[in-house]
């Protein structure tokens, strides 16, 4: 679970804890990502991994090998969810906007679920039962807005590679976008 430390991510991990399932959780935060472990496994009883890895940096080849040595070294052999939650956005026109910014709501936006997907999808693919992906998009990809143009771009990635992604692997993988409107967490 990518994005786990806190709002629609560390809900996520809740409610997938509480039906019994264990928890990888990911983010940047080791404080925030260990105070939502301690949570869930005191009160669910499940296995909870914490995995600090920062999304932003995820622009590379090397980063991605990185990644993928991360998620070998600490994920369980028997993946059965994945959920693709993180995410940042930053408003305003184009312009207002930095190379850094754009950089950033990429990586964090667009390579963090194809790279996270594309690195546990020969998993997914080898349980002898169905799997699930679970991409948090937005309703910005359905209401294009002039002053989110880096995220509005980034979100409908994820709905659009999501729909792709049913369609590739509906016989062995539910795949599913959620597209939440503004959250307060």
């Amino acid at each position: 679970m990518t994005g786990a430390s806190d709002g629609i991510g560390k809900e996520y991990a809740r409610e997938l804890a509480r039906s019994g399932f264990n928890i990888v959780l990911m983010a940047r935060d080791k404080a925030k990502l260990d105070a939502v472990a301690e949570g869930i496994k005191r009160d669910f009883k499940v296995t909870t991994i914490v995995v600090v890895f920062d999304f932003s940096k995820l622009a590379t080849l090397a980063s991605v090998e990185q990644l993928r040595t991360v998620l070998n070294k600490h994920l369980p052999a028997d993946i059965s969810i994945l959920v693709n939650n993180v995410g940042c956005s930053k408003s305003g026109v184009l312009d207002r906007h930095s190379v850094w910014d754009a950089m950033r709501q990429i990586n964090v936006n667009v390579n963090s679920q194809l790279y996270m997907t594309h690195c546990l999808l020969p998993r997914l693919l080898e349980r002898p039962s169905r799997s699930a992906i679970i991409n948090v998009s937005s309703v910005a990809a359905e209401t294009m807005s002039g002053f989110l143009p880096i995220y509005t771009g980034t979100k409908t990635f994820n709905l659009a590679m999501s729909q792709s992604l049913h369609d590739a692997y509906k016989d062995k993988i539910d795949v599913m976008a959620v597209t939440p409107h503004g959250v307060k967490s």
